[in-house]
């Protein structure tokens, strides 16, 4: 059950699934509640599985911070059990290792009070701290091909309106819950607003980078074959950005990063799948150093 109850003058309802995330909470819980009044937003953190102390540190980081817990790790649990408690709209699902702002939430809740938007999302950025020099190669070209799309929507945050929670309903049982969750939005229905950002930390080491980016593409084809509702059958085509990016002499050392982790990855996963090992989530450790050390 949750530590207290929402304020009737929150603008939103926050869920964060949290699975041994007492390393990166508190980061996590400062960032969203710097600037927030009192009772401004319901936050409720949803541990699943927790070993370690993340549903003590949320329960006493402030009497906004709501905390239920299930012995069950599962993301998808935990959506759901954040889902049942929250009671307010729009409703945000915000990663525990991802950060974003006070004002970047008033911005995504004010996007979703603009006619026909009922999925709102921040513009990314990406924190390459301690990152090896081939990630961050590969993390630059990622970044030019995702504003050459149109496409750079901040990872780990999801705001939906009350209309587009209901076309929602329970999450199920897919790992690529985000994918899910976009896919049942038409472009029109959907926005990323650029005057909200989160930050992401991608995995700083090669190894961290194929086990995680391996199990994201596994999850991503495991998806497009399921018979999950989506709007559009079509998959994003990568071919003309990446011959976009090929052709700027300045850009292709890092193009050849991205070109050769990107097969790397696939390749792994495609291995993974022959061998039958099942599509799990697949934590990053590397990018998730004490709140202290991280400043």
């Amino acid at each position: 059950m949750p530590t207290n109850t929402r304020s009737a003058s929150a603008i939103a309802s926050i869920v964060i699934p949290a699975y041994n995330e007492a390393t990166v909470i508190r980061r996590c819980l400062a960032k969203l509640l710097a600037d927030a009044r009192p009772g401004e937003l319901d936050v409720i953190v949803a541990c699943n599985g927790c070993q370690d102390s993340t549903a003590a540190v949320a329960m006493g980081f402030s009497p906004s911070v709501r905390v239920a817990e299930i012995a069950t790790a599962s993301k998808i649990a935990a959506l759901n059990l954040g889902d049942q408690i929250a009671q307010g709209f729009p409703r945000l699902y915000v990663d525990a290792d991802v950060e974003v702002s006070t004002d970047s939430v008033r911005q995504l809740v004010a996007a979703l009070n603009e006619p026909g938007v009922m999925l709102a999302e921040p513009a990314l950025e990406l924190d390459l701290t301690a990152a090896s020099p081939l990630i961050r190669a590969q993390s630059r070209a990622w970044l030019v091909l995702a504003r050459e799309k149109g496409a750079l929507a901040g990872g780990g945050v999801l705001a939906l309106s009350e209309a587009g929670h209901r076309r929602i309903g329970l999450f199920p049982d897919v790992v690529a819950e985000d994918l899910f969750v976009r896919n049942l939005f038409g472009p029109h229905e959907r926005r990323v607003v650029g005057s909200a950002t989160s930050t992401v930390r991608p995995p700083r080491t090669l190894g961290s980078f194929l086990r995680v980016k391996s199990r994201v593409v596994a999850a991503n084809r495991r998806y497009w074959r399921s018979n999950l509702p989506r709007f559009s059958e079509s998959r994003p085509s990568r071919l003309h950005t990446l011959l976009w990016l090929v052709r700027r002499p300045a850009g292709w050392p890092d193009a050849a990063a991205y070109i050769g982790l990107a097969a790397a990855v696939r390749l792994k996963a495609s291995w993974e799948r022959m061998l039958h090992h099942d599509v799990a989530w697949e934590r990053d450790e590397t990018s998730r150093g004490s709140a202290d050390q991280d400043g």
